[in-house]
């Protein structure tokens, strides 16, 4: 499950990559994909689609996966369900991936908020 690294990246990208690091490795994570992997993101994600209904908020569709705004330790840890996103699999990497450049969570959710925006019109 080892992600492979875009060719451009964003400073915010970076810096929010390496201060997610820190707090998993507080929190006894080797890796974001051994966080991902465990119980504690199964029912952080299971409880955020709950309160979303499963359904994505950049669209409507039906959520695939959980998008963080911030890597912030209370985030992580599921303290704070209203900094992550239920979302599809297309607007979780639509904003993500940016015309090919992988963004940080803050650039992401701005992203997912136009995106919703430009719905809810």
């Amino acid at each position: 499950m080892r992600r492979r690294r875009p060719k451009e990246i964003t400073a915010e990208a970076l810096a929010a990559y390496a201060a997610r690091k820190r707090a998993l490795k507080g929190m006894g994570f080797a890796s974001y994909e051994a966080y991902l992997l465990s119980p504690l993101w199964a029912s952080i994600r299971q409880r955020k689609w709950k309160e979303d209904g499963k359904i994505c908020w950049g669209c409507d569709e039906p959520a695939a996966s959980v998008h963080h705004s911030s890597y912030a330790l209370e985030v992580l840890k599921g303290d704070a369900l209203h900094r992550l996103f239920s979302v599809c699999e297309a607007c979780h990497k639509i904003c993500e991936f940016f015309l090919g450049v992988k963004l940080g969570p803050g650039e992401a959710t701005r992203l997912l908020q136009q995106r919703r925006k430009e719905r809810v019109k």
